[in-house]
Parts: C-alpha cells; sequence; structure tokens
C-alpha cells in the first residue's frame, strides 16, 4: 500500500484503468472465443443439415429416377426417359452440392454416384433396348422385379446416401449439443464477465477512494480548518511521495507560516502595548516633571517678583522636585546674600550720607571762614 501511495496520481489512474482494460480485454477475449466456438458449430450444424437435406434430395431424385424407369417400362413412353434423365441431372447436382459442402463426404458421394452410374448402365440403358423389342420386354420388366438385378445396382447408392444422411444427422445433434453447450459457456462467461468486471471496478474504486478519495477529503478539511485560523490541525497524507503528499507539504508549509504570522502579529500587539505603556508613562512621567517646574518656576516668579518689590526677606518655601532643589537652595542662598550685601549698602549709604552731612556742614563753616578771611583780606587790603 505504501508503494501506490508514493505512485502519481496519473500512474494510479492509469494503473487502475489498466487492471480494469486488461479484465474487459480478458474478458472480450474469452467472449470472442467462445463466440467463435458457438459460431463455429451453428456452421458445422447449417452444413451437416446442408448435405443432409442435400443427401435427402439425392435419395428423392435416385428415387424418382426409379419411379420414372418403372413408369417407362409400364407405358413405353419415352417421356418418362426425358423424366429420367432430368431427375438424374438433379441428382448429380445433389451430389456436387455435398461434394462442395463438405469433402468428408466424397467417399460416399463417389460410391453413390459409381452405383447410379452402374445402374443407369446396366439396368436402364439395357431396358431400354429390351423393351424395344416384345420377345424381350418381359426381361426387362423382371430386371425391376423382386428378384431382378436393378437393386443390386441401386442398392450401394442407396445405402452410401442413407448412411450419408445418417452420419450428417447425427453430426447436426451432435453440433447442436455443442452449440447448446458453448452458448451456455457463452452466457456464463458473459456473466462471469460482468460480475468479475463489476467487482474489479469496485475493487479499483474502493482502492482509488482509499488512495485518492479519503485523502483529498481530509486534506479538504485540514485547509478549510486552517484557512478558518485553526493552526491546530493535523495535516494528513505527510511523508507520501505523490501529489497528494505534496499537497501535504504546502499546507504544512502554510501551517507553519500562519503560526509564525499569529506569532508576529502576538509580538506586535505586545510591542504595541509594551510601547503604549511606555507612551503613557513617559507621558505621565512629563506631565509630573511639568507640574513640577510649573511648582518651581511659580515659586521662582514669586521670588522674583517679591525681589522685585524689595521684598528681600521673601525665600523659597515651597515644595520642590529634587532637580529643583538647587534652584531653591541657589535662590534663596542668593537672596539672602543681597538681602546682606543691601544691608551692608543701607549702612554704607547711611554712613556716606552721615559724611556727606559733616563735609558739607564743613564746607559750609569753610566757606563762612573762607568768606569772613576774604573779607579780612579786603579790610587787610583796603587797609594796605
Amino acid at each position: 500500500m505504501s508503494m501506490l501511495n508514493d505512485l502519481k496520481i496519473e500512474r494510479k489512474l492509469m494503473a487502475a484503468f489498466a487492471v480494469v482494460i486488461l479484465a474487459i480485454v480478458a474478458m472480450g477475449g474469452t467472449v470472442f472465443m467462445q463466440v467463435n466456438a458457438l459460431e463455429k458449430a451453428r456452421m458445422d450444424r447449417v452444413r451437416a443439415s446442408a448435405v443432409q437435406r442435400e443427401a435427402e434430395s439425392a435419395k428423392f431424385y435416385l428415387a424418382r429416377q426409379e419411379s420414372s424407369y418403372r413408369g417407362f417400362l409400364l407405358s413405353r413412353d419415352p417421356y418418362y426417359l426425358e423424366r429420367l434423365s432430368a431427375h438424374g441431372e438433379n441428382f448429380g447436382k445433389s451430389l456436387d452440392r455435398i461434394t462442395q459442402l463438405d469433402r468428408t463426404s466424397e467417399d460416399e458421394v463417389r460410391a453413390a454416384r459409381a452405383a447410379a452410374a452402374e445402374w443407369t448402365r446396366n439396368v436402364v440403358e439395357t431396358g431400354r433396348v429390351l423393351v424395344a423389342d416384345s420377345a424381350t420386354y418381359g426381361q426387362a420388366v423382371a430386371m425391376v422385379g423382386r428378384e431382378g438385378a436393378a437393386d443390386k445396382y441401386i442398392s450401394p447408392a442407396e445405402d452410401a446416401l442413407e448412411a450419408l444422411v445418417e452420419e450428417k444427422a447425427q453430426q447436426s445433434r451432435v453440433y447442436g449439443e455443442v452449440q447448446d453447450t458453448v452458448a451456455k459457456s457463452v452466457r456464463m462467461v458473459l456473466i462471469g464477465g460482468v460480475v468479475l468486471a463489476l467487482i474489479i471496478a469496485a475493487a479499483m474504486a474502493f482502492m482509488l477512494t482509499n488512495l485518492l478519495g479519503k485523502p483529498l477529503l481530509s486534506m479538504t478539511s485540514a485547509m478549510r480548518r486552517l484557512a478558518g485560523g485553526d493552526t491546530s490541525i493535523i495535516v494528513p497524507a505527510m511523508g507520501r511521495k505523490d501529489e497528494v503528499g505534496q499537497m501535504a507539504s504546502a499546507v504544512t508549509a502554510f501551517k507553519d507560516a500562519a503560526i509564525a504570522n499569529a506569532r508576529l502579529e502576538a509580538e506586535a500587539v505586545a510591542q504595541r502595548a509594551a510601547a503604549e505603556e511606555e507612551r503613557a508613562r513617559v507621558e505621565a512621567e512629563k506631565a509630573r516633571a511639568a507640574e513640577e517646574d510649573r511648582v518651581a518656576i511659580t515659586a521662582l516668579a514669586e521670588g522674583l517678583q517679591a525681589m522685585a518689590g524689595g521684598d528681600l526677606t521673601h525665600r523659597m518655601t515651597a515644595e520642590v522636585s529634587p532637580k529643583a532643589a538647587q534652584l531653591k537652595t541657589d535662590f534663596n542662598a542668593a537672596i539672602s546674600q543681597l538681602e546682606q550685601a543691601v544691608a551692608v549698602v543701607v549702612t554704607n549709604v547711611a554712613a556716606i550720607r552721615s559724611g556727606s552731612s559733616e563735609i558739607s556742614q564743613a564746607s559750609d563753616d569753610l566757606s563762612r571762614r573762607t568768606e569772613q578771611q576774604a573779607a579780612s583780606l579786603e579790610e587787610t587790603a583796603a587797609a594796605l
């Protein structure tokens, strides 16, 4: 069976049809031989019957010759001699037809022909001469009597024809039996051949169904399930080397491709989910960072606004992210240093203002003293 599985579908079909054709040829050959035998038996029977009929016809014409001769003896009318001659010709024609139909009857035909010729020569010809003379007429009549010599001449012809008739009748019966036997045999051969052909056809159909039909149906079902997305199918007919095996290999390749595609799709879905989760995490991280930046910037803006308003005592107290903690520390340190610097500047300004005031007063005093000295000098000059 494995060898049949490995054969190509074309060879399987050719082998199946070859078996059926061989069975038909064998049955046809057997029937042909039986029909030939039947036809041969029929032809032999027909030939035997025809020879029998011709032999009986020859017997009839031989008897008519004898009757015509007796009529000639009774009436002395030459008409009966003409009839006798005509019956003799028909007798000869019947014997000729017997020879043409059956070569095996030549001995009987020869014997009958020779006896008829002897009868014609010794009885008819002699009787014609004796009848012409009234004195010898009685001798001619006596020749055809019970004790006459005519019977000894014609009896061999009658015996030969009678034997031939009996022989052909027996052959006809035998050929008839053979014909019946062969006809029964033909019927049996036909019935047996038809039954055998049906058995072989059923066997070939069963074999092709098992070798092709069932695997193809299983393959079709597997392909339909695979097309529906079922990759858990078991591909039938794997390992076969025919077209069904090639189809199984192709379906296996489709199955593997479908499994790989499903795996890739699952991986793609997982990757998309991971990417979406990462994106959400990044967005959340961005939102958190943005909120932290907003808090830090808002606190810085409030500090700068307070600084711009001259409030150097303002400090960033809002909770900020670790990355903005340094900014908070730096801002508070910077504003604290600025406060200290401004305090120093204010102190220095006060000192400068105090010094300026003293300088202005000293200048005023100096101016007054200068004016006084100038007046004194003027007075001195004037005095001088």
